[in-house]
Protein backbone atom coordinates (compact mmCIF):
# COMPACT_ATOMS: atom_id res chain seq x y z
CA UNK A 1 0.00 0.00 0.00
CA UNK A 2 1.02 3.32 -0.91
CA UNK A 3 2.15 5.90 1.99
CA UNK A 4 0.26 8.71 2.32
CA UNK A 5 3.42 11.01 1.28
CA UNK A 6 3.20 9.41 -1.68
CA UNK A 7 -0.44 9.73 -2.45
CA UNK A 8 0.08 13.21 -1.53
CA UNK A 9 3.22 13.37 -4.13
CA UNK A 10 0.48 12.42 -6.53
CA UNK A 11 -1.81 14.96 -6.33
CA UNK A 12 -4.70 12.63 -5.19
CA UNK A 13 -7.82 13.94 -5.83
CA UNK A 14 -6.86 17.31 -7.55
CA UNK A 15 -8.40 16.21 -11.06
CA UNK A 16 -12.07 16.02 -12.22
CA UNK A 17 -13.41 13.15 -14.41
CA UNK A 18 -11.40 11.07 -15.97
CA UNK A 19 -7.91 12.90 -14.19
CA UNK A 20 -9.20 12.16 -10.60
CA UNK A 21 -7.63 9.90 -8.28
CA UNK A 22 -10.32 8.90 -5.21
CA UNK A 23 -7.13 9.15 -1.78
CA UNK A 24 -8.04 5.57 -0.99
CA UNK A 25 -8.70 3.30 -4.39
CA UNK A 26 -10.60 0.05 -3.72
CA UNK A 27 -7.57 -2.03 -4.06
CA UNK A 28 -6.15 -0.27 -1.02
CA UNK A 29 -9.16 -0.91 1.12
CA UNK A 30 -8.74 -2.40 4.58
CA UNK A 31 -11.55 -4.54 3.57
CA UNK A 32 -10.57 -5.88 -0.14
CA UNK A 33 -14.11 -7.96 0.47
CA UNK A 34 -16.34 -5.50 0.24
CA UNK A 35 -14.62 -2.46 -1.90
CA UNK A 36 -15.05 -2.63 -5.50
CA UNK A 37 -14.29 -0.60 -8.89
CA UNK A 38 -17.40 0.43 -10.46
CA UNK A 39 -17.20 1.74 -14.26
CA UNK A 40 -18.19 5.22 -14.78
CA UNK A 41 -18.56 5.92 -18.13
CA UNK A 42 -19.75 9.52 -17.67
CA UNK A 43 -16.62 10.09 -15.24
CA UNK A 44 -14.39 8.60 -17.89
CA UNK A 45 -12.66 6.00 -15.21
CA UNK A 46 -13.38 3.53 -12.27
CA UNK A 47 -14.90 4.58 -9.15
CA UNK A 48 -13.57 2.99 -5.78
CA UNK A 49 -16.36 2.11 -3.42
CA UNK A 50 -15.30 0.74 -0.19
CA UNK A 51 -18.11 -0.71 0.89
CA UNK A 52 -21.55 -2.39 -0.23
CA UNK A 53 -23.24 0.73 1.15
CA UNK A 54 -21.29 3.06 -0.49
CA UNK A 55 -21.90 1.07 -4.07
CA UNK A 56 -25.71 1.49 -3.70
CA UNK A 57 -25.67 5.18 -2.79
CA UNK A 58 -22.69 5.46 -5.62
CA UNK A 59 -25.80 3.96 -8.44
CA UNK A 60 -28.22 5.72 -6.90
CA UNK A 61 -26.59 9.38 -7.24
CA UNK A 62 -25.20 8.16 -10.25
CA UNK A 63 -28.92 7.66 -12.03
CA UNK A 64 -29.56 11.32 -10.75
CA UNK A 65 -29.83 13.54 -13.85
CA UNK A 66 -29.23 16.59 -11.81
CA UNK A 67 -25.11 14.87 -11.02
CA UNK A 68 -22.27 16.57 -12.67
CA UNK A 69 -19.02 15.25 -11.36
CA UNK A 70 -18.63 12.28 -8.59
CA UNK A 71 -15.43 12.71 -6.46
CA UNK A 72 -14.91 9.58 -4.09
CA UNK A 73 -12.69 9.46 -1.14
CA UNK A 74 -12.67 13.36 -1.39
CA UNK A 75 -9.57 14.45 0.40
CA UNK A 76 -10.02 17.49 2.73
CA UNK A 77 -7.41 20.31 2.85
CA UNK A 78 -5.39 19.08 6.49
CA UNK A 79 -4.84 23.01 7.20
CA UNK A 80 -8.78 23.69 6.85
CA UNK A 81 -9.14 20.84 9.16
CA UNK A 82 -6.97 21.81 12.01
CA UNK A 83 -8.98 25.50 11.42
CA UNK A 84 -12.04 23.19 12.49
CA UNK A 85 -10.21 21.40 15.42
CA UNK A 86 -8.76 24.63 16.93
CA UNK A 87 -12.43 26.34 16.79
CA UNK A 88 -13.24 22.79 18.89
CA UNK A 89 -10.41 23.22 20.88
CA UNK A 90 -8.44 19.97 20.07
CA UNK A 91 -5.12 19.52 18.63
CA UNK A 92 -3.85 20.15 15.29
CA UNK A 93 -2.87 17.39 13.04
CA UNK A 94 0.04 16.67 11.17
CA UNK A 95 0.05 16.84 7.24
CA UNK A 96 0.34 12.90 7.49
CA UNK A 97 -3.09 12.20 8.99
CA UNK A 98 -5.94 12.72 6.39
CA UNK A 99 -9.51 13.06 6.59
CA UNK A 100 -11.57 12.10 3.61
CA UNK A 101 -15.17 12.74 2.85
CA UNK A 102 -16.87 9.38 1.03
CA UNK A 103 -18.01 11.59 -1.43
CA UNK A 104 -18.79 14.94 -3.19
CA UNK A 105 -21.32 15.18 -5.83
CA UNK A 106 -20.97 18.18 -8.04
CA UNK A 107 -24.03 19.49 -9.24
CA UNK A 108 -24.88 20.60 -12.70
CA UNK A 109 -26.49 23.93 -11.09
CA UNK A 110 -22.80 24.84 -9.71
CA UNK A 111 -23.52 23.51 -6.24
CA UNK A 112 -22.30 20.94 -4.47
CA UNK A 113 -22.72 18.42 -1.82
CA UNK A 114 -20.70 16.09 0.35
CA UNK A 115 -22.08 12.80 2.07
CA UNK A 116 -20.33 10.76 4.33
CA UNK A 117 -21.94 7.15 4.29
CA UNK A 118 -22.24 4.95 7.37
CA UNK A 119 -24.04 1.21 7.16
CA UNK A 120 -26.63 1.60 9.47
CA UNK A 121 -28.26 4.56 11.97
CA UNK A 122 -27.31 2.37 14.99
CA UNK A 123 -23.57 3.46 14.06
CA UNK A 124 -24.56 6.76 16.03
CA UNK A 125 -26.76 5.53 19.17
CA UNK A 126 -23.70 5.36 21.94
CA UNK A 127 -25.92 2.83 23.80
CA UNK A 128 -25.23 0.53 20.88
CA UNK A 129 -23.76 -2.89 21.78
CA UNK A 130 -20.68 -2.34 19.26
CA UNK A 131 -19.49 0.44 21.90
CA UNK A 132 -19.69 -2.02 24.78
CA UNK A 133 -16.42 -1.69 26.14
CA UNK A 134 -15.22 0.87 23.73
CA UNK A 135 -16.39 4.49 24.51
CA UNK A 136 -13.70 6.20 22.72
CA UNK A 137 -14.31 4.07 19.59
CA UNK A 138 -17.98 6.11 20.11
CA UNK A 139 -16.48 9.34 20.63
CA UNK A 140 -13.94 9.35 18.20
CA UNK A 141 -17.07 8.26 15.42
CA UNK A 142 -18.70 11.47 16.92
CA UNK A 143 -15.86 13.87 16.88
CA UNK A 144 -14.40 13.03 13.46
CA UNK A 145 -17.77 13.22 11.55
CA UNK A 146 -18.56 16.46 13.24
CA UNK A 147 -15.56 18.05 12.27
CA UNK A 148 -16.26 16.89 8.82
CA UNK A 149 -19.52 18.78 9.18
CA UNK A 150 -17.89 22.20 10.19
CA UNK A 151 -15.01 21.83 7.37
CA UNK A 152 -17.92 22.09 4.50
CA UNK A 153 -19.83 24.37 6.29
CA UNK A 154 -17.06 26.61 6.58
CA UNK A 155 -16.83 25.96 2.91
CA UNK A 156 -20.30 26.92 1.94
CA UNK A 157 -21.00 23.19 0.79
CA UNK A 158 -23.93 21.00 2.44
CA UNK A 159 -23.13 17.82 4.12
CA UNK A 160 -25.44 14.98 5.24
CA UNK A 161 -24.70 11.77 6.81
CA UNK A 162 -26.26 8.59 4.61
CA UNK A 163 -27.03 5.19 5.74
CA UNK A 164 -28.59 1.94 4.45
CA UNK A 165 -31.73 3.03 5.47
CA UNK A 166 -31.59 6.07 3.69
CA UNK A 167 -30.97 4.35 0.27
CA UNK A 168 -33.20 2.82 -2.15
CA UNK A 169 -31.29 -0.76 -2.40
CA UNK A 170 -33.96 -1.73 -5.56
CA UNK A 171 -32.99 1.55 -7.70
CA UNK A 172 -28.95 0.94 -6.94
CA UNK A 173 -29.23 -2.61 -8.20
CA UNK A 174 -31.13 -2.00 -11.14
CA UNK A 175 -28.69 1.08 -12.25
CA UNK A 176 -26.28 -1.42 -11.36
CA UNK A 177 -28.12 -3.96 -13.88
CA UNK A 178 -28.43 -1.64 -16.86
CA UNK A 179 -25.15 0.55 -16.23
CA UNK A 180 -23.71 -3.52 -17.41
CA UNK A 181 -24.99 -2.93 -20.79
CA UNK A 182 -23.86 1.17 -21.11
CA UNK A 183 -21.34 -0.17 -23.85
CA UNK A 184 -22.95 -1.50 -26.98
CA UNK A 185 -19.79 -3.68 -27.58
CA UNK A 186 -21.01 -6.96 -26.28
CA UNK A 187 -24.85 -6.36 -26.92
CA UNK A 188 -26.47 -8.85 -29.22
CA UNK A 189 -30.06 -9.84 -27.85
CA UNK A 190 -33.34 -8.23 -27.65
CA UNK A 191 -33.80 -8.20 -24.09
CA UNK A 192 -29.57 -6.19 -23.87
CA UNK A 193 -30.82 -4.27 -26.69
CA UNK A 194 -33.22 -3.02 -24.64
CA UNK A 195 -31.48 -2.63 -21.32
CA UNK A 196 -29.32 -0.80 -23.72
CA UNK A 197 -31.68 1.68 -24.49
CA UNK A 198 -32.58 1.84 -20.35
CA UNK A 199 -28.86 2.46 -19.53
CA UNK A 200 -29.07 5.82 -21.77
CA UNK A 201 -32.28 6.53 -20.87
CA UNK A 202 -33.75 6.58 -24.40
CA UNK A 203 -36.60 4.20 -23.01
CA UNK A 204 -37.73 4.93 -18.99
CA UNK A 205 -39.51 2.58 -16.87
CA UNK A 206 -39.66 2.34 -12.98
CA UNK A 207 -36.16 1.77 -11.67
CA UNK A 208 -37.01 2.40 -8.23
CA UNK A 209 -39.74 0.33 -6.87
CA UNK A 210 -39.48 -3.73 -8.06
CA UNK A 211 -36.38 -5.43 -9.70
CA UNK A 212 -35.91 -5.23 -13.41
CA UNK A 213 -37.15 -8.64 -15.21
CA UNK A 214 -35.64 -7.92 -18.85
CA UNK A 215 -37.53 -10.78 -20.24
CA UNK A 216 -41.60 -9.60 -19.06
CA UNK A 217 -39.96 -6.04 -20.10
CA UNK A 218 -39.35 -6.71 -23.58
CA UNK A 219 -42.46 -8.90 -23.99
CA UNK A 220 -44.67 -5.69 -22.81
CA UNK A 221 -42.61 -2.80 -24.92
CA UNK A 222 -45.20 -1.70 -27.62
CA UNK A 223 -42.33 -0.84 -30.26
CA UNK A 224 -39.66 -2.83 -32.01
CA UNK A 225 -37.24 -3.13 -29.76
CA UNK A 226 -34.64 -3.65 -32.43
CA UNK A 227 -35.11 -0.76 -34.24
CA UNK A 228 -34.71 1.74 -31.24
CA UNK A 229 -31.27 0.29 -30.67
CA UNK A 230 -29.92 0.68 -34.45
CA UNK A 231 -31.62 4.37 -34.13
CA UNK A 232 -29.58 4.66 -30.91
CA UNK A 233 -26.38 3.59 -32.80
CA UNK A 234 -27.15 5.55 -35.48
CA UNK A 235 -27.08 8.99 -33.72
CA UNK A 236 -24.06 7.71 -31.45
CA UNK A 237 -22.11 7.50 -34.26
CA UNK A 238 -23.80 11.01 -35.78
CA UNK A 239 -23.01 12.87 -32.75
CA UNK A 240 -19.55 11.44 -32.71
CA UNK A 241 -18.81 12.54 -36.22
CA UNK A 242 -19.67 15.94 -35.15
CA UNK A 243 -17.43 15.95 -32.23
CA UNK A 244 -14.67 15.21 -34.48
Amino acid sequence: MKSTKKKLAEGRCTGIGPDYVPFYTANEARSIGTASLIPDPFEGRMVSVLSTTEADFYYDTRWDDRVEHIREQYLLDTDLVNKVRQSLGLRPVSSQTCYTTDFLIDYKDGSQHAYSIKWKADEFREDSIRYKGRRNRYAGLIERQNIERLYWESQNVGFSIVTSEDINHVLAKNVAYVMGFYDDLFIHTTEQKLMYLIAHKIVTVPMDTSYLNPKELAERMEFDIDAAYERALELKQALTEKEL
